[in-house]
């Protein structure tokens, strides 16, 4: 958990490749700007992935699973094109987007003000164990009093992505 993937380039599978793993959890992601050549990026030729509390935002192709994969994404940010239970289709409002321009400027994607993953998402499913630091070295589980709590669970409700508000 509390991972960052951006701007990455690869043959298959840009950011994540499952081909041998049984079964991959990942929450608290963020994910954005990744470019496969051929494939997705996240994919998984077996197994079983499951995202929760990510972001998934301005990837070349999202998700593939082919096999007798399966991929399925809850409470997170990701583009219309995918489905699943209580996903927010809507840019969020990342301090710097990856631009994949050739740019000089790193991508920062901490949360602005008024993005739509602060206090979204569902404390019920950040793993045991992940620990209670965000990707920043924050507390993950941090009130932003000007944001409607409109994630699941007893408040301070945490944030989709890598990073707290």
């Amino acid at each position: 958990g509390n991972a960052v993937f951006f701007s990455n380039a690869a043959p298959r599978g840009a950011s994540v490749m499952v081909d041998s793993v049984a079964a991959l959890s990942m929450a608290g992601v963020s994910m954005a700007g990744n470019l496969p050549e051929t494939g997705a990026n996240i994919e998984a030729t077996s197994g079983t992935i499951t995202v929760v509390n990510s972001i998934l935002w301005d990837n070349e192709t999202e998700l593939e699973a082919s096999g007798d994969a399966t991929i399925s994404v809850s409470w997170s940010i990701a583009p219309a094109t995918l489905s699943g239970e209580n996903l927010i289709a809507s840019d969020p409002l990342f301090v710097r987007a990856p631009a994949n321009d050739g740019s000089v400027n790193a991508p920062s994607l901490e949360l602005q003000a008024g993005s739509p993953a602060i206090d979204s998402g569902n404390n019920e499913s950040i793993p045991q164990g992940l620990g209670n630091l965000d990707a920043a070295g924050l507390l993950r589980l941090r009130d932003d009093p000007a944001t409607l709590d409109a994630g699941q669970g007893e408040a301070p409700i945490v944030d989709r992505g890598a990073f707290e508000r």
